[in-house]
């Protein structure tokens, strides 16, 4: 999965508007547990389609577990 990431990396900078390698390497990021990084790709493609409704989705479900998981930190008083 590390290596995936690394690939979809380096294709999405080389290809500014290959939006599919930002979507890509969000989901990536979002398997190996990296919400924010996830988000921030995911913002990337809304920047260049951002009528697209699959891309609103993906930000919209990781802004939700990244909120569910500060109430849950919140919650059980971890921090």
């Amino acid at each position: 999965m590390v290596q995936a990431k690394m690939k979809y990396f380096a294709i999405a900078h080389l290809f500014v508007f290959f939006v599919q390698g930002y979507q890509r390497e969000g989901k990536c990021l979002l398997a190996l547990g990296n919400a924010f990084g996830a988000i921030q790709s995911f913002d990337k493609c809304l920047v260049i389609d951002p009528k697209n409704s699959t891309f609103q989705q993906d930000v919209s479900k990781t802004s939700n577990l990244i909120l569910n998981t500060i109430l849950l930190i919140w919650y059980l008083g971890v921090a």
